[in-house]
């Protein structure tokens, strides 16, 4: 289980039921580029989100393989697929991504790199940003990168931005020291007020040269992109109101991973859109409620 077999095959079983459809699509012109970015995506979201490197790390010395092989076999509907349709370089290509993905944190990590030190965009009391935006740099930069190569398809980035804001929400795992929160001062709605706020800019920051490039190549599409956009804010949004819900000073919540992932997709369904619109009018006055037990404690 830890090896990751049974997900695999899970995995390649369902794949393998939706190939007959992907065969009509991956013909299509365009499509293959936007197939081989998706599937790619998987595979190194899957790998960022593993706890068990260290695990297998006690096993062998080199775990890489381990991994390279577990990918291959996940892609391998995909790899067949394009084979079979005249695409052998970008089934080639797949196969090479397995090796890279497979060395991030197992052989090469990233972690070591240190070259935002001071982050001055970053103002000081938003810890967050500050260490998540250190660990995972590297990964940001990557799906950044490959967004802007391949814009000339439409969807590419939306996709790509909703990547970049499951990987900010990922920075609302981890609680502040209750201490922390007097900066933002004693009111908790205006905490909720500063931090949204705060996210909010910063988030256009990073997004601001692709958001420039989709309208650019898609000035017709701007309705569905400002759909796309205020989506990935309102994640990014009941990411911060769900972590102050629950917020323990100096804890983990590993839930609000799982819980933003749910309401994305939620916000991608039009008759599940008011059940997070729901959510997150309740969270704000259980946040409220929550940080007040805190706060109070200093009056």
């Amino acid at each position: 289980m830890e090896i990751g077999l049974l997900r695999s095959l899970f995995l390649l079983g369902l794949l393998g039921y939706g190939m007959i459809w992907l065969l009509g699509v991956v013909k299509q012109e365009g499509y293959r580029e936007i197939m081989v970015y998706v599937f790619a995506s998987m595979i190194f979201s899957v790998h960022l989100q593993r706890k068990d490197k260290r695990f297998l790390k006690l096993l062998r010395r080199q775990v890489f393989p381990l991994f390279m092989i577990e990918y291959t076999i996940m892609l391998l509907p995909m790899i067949v697929l394009l084979s079979i349709t005249g695409s052998a370089i970008y089934a080639a290509a797949m196969v090479l991504f397995t090796l890279p993905v497979s060395l991030i944190n197992t052989t090469v990590s990233f972690k070591k790199i240190n070259l935002f030190r001071k982050l001055l965009f970053i103002p000081r009391s938003n810890f967050e940003w500050k260490s998540g935006f250190r660990k995972k740099f590297v990964y940001m930069g990557v799906v950044w990168t490959l967004s802007l190569m391949v814009s000339y398809y439409a969807p590419v980035i939306p996709i790509g931005i909703g990547i970049i804001t499951l990987i900010i929400c990922s920075f609302h795992t981890e609680n502040e020291p209750e201490i922390m929160l007097r900066i933002y001062g004693k009111d908790t709605y205006t905490i909720l007020l500063k931090k949204i706020v705060q996210n909010v800019i910063l988030f256009a920051l990073i997004v601001s040269p692709l958001v420039v490039v989709f309208l650019y190549n898609n000035p017709d599409l701007w309705d569905l992109f400002l759909f796309a956009m205020g989506v990935c804010v309102m994640t990014l949004v009941f990411s911060i109101v769900f972590k102050y819900a629950l917020y323990e000073p100096s804890t983990v919540v590993e839930r609000n991973v799982f819980i933003v992932g749910f309401v994305m997709i939620c916000f991608l369904i039009p008759w599940l859109v008011p059940l997070p619109l729901i959510m997150l009018i309740y969270y704000i006055g259980k946040s409220s409620k929550n940080l007040k037990q805190y706060l109070d404690a200093y009056n």
